[in-house]
């Protein structure tokens, strides 16, 4: 069996595809929620083409919607897929996206997406590890 960080590590590139305008970032948690992160960002809008891939403290590269699309087929899909074996910290949203903001002015992986949440244990910027993640103000 492949293992899942050498399956997302050869579907990225350094760089985002060119053409690609606003590519959002994602951030799993872990190898085994990355899929599921992915397919809920790509699924929630058919205009996005790629995304900036963080996985833990590795930042893994730019995938493509049609490298992560493409893995779909295949896949056995049920209730609680992404948390066999482990719980992350977070609430799981049952894949839906959640977009959160890094407050450092111009932080360049902003939007971030991911599929947990937790305002008590949140998510810290890849890049800018003292800035916590939160979601968007409201105008």
């Amino acid at each position: 069996m492949t293992d899942p960080m050498d399956a997302l590590r050869a579907s990225a590139a350094a760089d985002p595809p060119a053409g690609a305008a606003d590519v959002g970032t994602v951030v799993a948690v872990t190898a085994e929620t990355a899929m599921p992160s992915l397919w809920s960002y790509f699924g929630g809008d058919d205009d996005r083409v790629a995304c900036r891939l963080i996985v833990g403290e590795e930042d893994v590269g730019y995938v493509g919607r049609g490298a992560v699309l493409g893995q779909m087929a295949g896949q056995v899909r049920g209730l609680g897929d992404a948390s066999a074996g482990a719980t992350p910290p977070g609430a799981p949203t049952g894949y839906a996206e959640i977009e959160l903001r890094c407050d450092e002015p111009g932080c360049r992986l902003n939007p971030i997406h991911t599929f947990l949440y937790d305002a008590e244990f949140p998510l810290h910027c890849p890049l800018h590890p003292q800035r916590v993640l939160h979601p968007p103000q409201a105008d």
